[in-house]
């Protein structure tokens, strides 16, 4: 059925004295009061003409629904949300609301929004309830609809548990690392201290003519490596090797020279990388593997941060201020009882990734047999 004939628009403003707890609309967590998910004020002082939502009532961003901005207001009876967002009901004897929310939310949808936007610009192309109403949706009886939002719910809570069981061994590895290696700052183990351009020679990457990218292996190419690479499979670029200027291996610690957010610390790839990607390269009686965990302490994750430069319109790491950094050094013996053990550590976080790959595949087979 369309959207327009199981739903209609609303549009109740508030007025000045209004007192209504201001939400927003996100696109992972749908509708959430918006000081707890911005964590300060973003809204405005005067909150006469926004619009009140009622529990139960559908919200979406009209310029950001093609990112699964949408959500149901299910956790106040009221609530008040920025004049920028539409809102809707659905008739309840037809829909079972956190069905259509899932539909609306799933990967059939958010191809179809892409071509349903209007406006010159394509980050801001907007959705209204009018086009959002020419919508057909696949809409069986209600109990199947709860039945079918049930099993997605199962679907993505096992997800959110490897999420979380991801994180809390990410956490785990790190204060692992700080209770071998001690507090930097406080060097409660002695270790003798080198400043971090003494055992670390942070070699910068070149910048070969966008002319000559592909995106195809090819014999005589190598892949050039961007820090996009680290994130997704879904770009790869190649160029001669006349223009490799600088090489990585798999093992080896790159880092994001350029942000935001700068100094991320990378592992994993291999090939030739450009000027916003950096090799920190150990000297003599220092591990890859202890620079690694080293680099992402919290202390030197914090001071890079705060000290970067603005260059070229771009925020950067000032290699003066990280060559300066003081380093506790442990005998490279004990640096490798370290890599040791986070390595047991990571490989545990890897395992639990490809869990987590299986729960996202089973979660998007679910998604589109039911919905697509």
């Amino acid at each position: 059925m369309k959207i327009g004939d199981i739903a209609r628009s609303v549009s109740v403003r508030a007025n000045a004295e209004c007192e209504l707890p201001v939400y927003a609309v996100t696109k992972h967590e749908g509708m959430v009061p918006s000081a707890e998910y911005f964590k300060k004020q973003v809204y405005s002082r005067n909150l006469e003409g926004y619009k009140v939502v009622e529990q139960g009532q559908f919200a979406y961003s009209t310029i950001h629904l093609d990112e699964g901005a949408i959500g149901v207001l299910g956790n106040a009876e009221q609530c008040i949300i920025s004049p920028m967002y539409t809102v809707f009901e659905v008739d309840e004897t037809l829909v079972y609301a956190p069905y259509l929310l899932r539909v609306l939310k799933s990967p059939w949808a958010l191809t179809h929004y892409s071509a349903m936007g209007s406006g010159s610009v394509h980050r801001r192309r907007s959705i209204t309830f009018e086009t959002l109403s020419s919508l057909s949706v696949p809409l069986p009886a209600i109990l199947e609809q709860k039945r079918i939002s049930n099993i997605i719910d199962k679907a993505e809570s096992l997800r959110r548990k490897r999420q979380e069981a991801i994180r809390l061994t990410e956490d785990l590895l790190m204060a692992v690392f700080i209770d071998m290696y001690g507090d930097p700052s406080a060097n409660p183990k002695g270790w003798p201290v080198f400043r971090m351009g003494d055992i670390i020679d942070f070699k910068g990457g070149s910048q070969p003519p966008k002319d000559n990218f592909i995106d195809e292996p090819r014999s005589g190419y190598v892949r050039l490596v961007q820090i996009r690479d680290f994130k997704t499979d879904r770009y790869k670029t190649y160029i001669p090797e006349s223009l490799a200027k600088r090489s990585f291996e798999i093992d080896d610690v790159m880092i994001a020279r350029y942000g935001p957010p700068v100094f991320q610390i990378l592992r994993g790839l291999c090939g030739s990388y450009n000027v916003a990607l950096m090799k920190a390269q150990p000297r003599s009686n220092v591990l890859s593997e202890f620079i690694f965990w080293l680099l992402q302490l919290p202390k030197y994750q914090q001071a890079v941060i705060s000290n970067s430069e603005r260059t070229a319109g771009q925020t950067g790491v000032n290699l003066d201020f990280l060559n300066a950094l003081e380093v506790p050094l442990p005998p490279i013996a004990y640096q490798g009882e370290i890599a040791q053990m986070t390595e047991k550590l990571t490989s545990l976080v890897s395992t639990q990734r490809r869990m987590l790959d299986e729960c996202n595949k089973q979660l998007t087979a679910l998604q589109s047999q039911f919905f697509s």
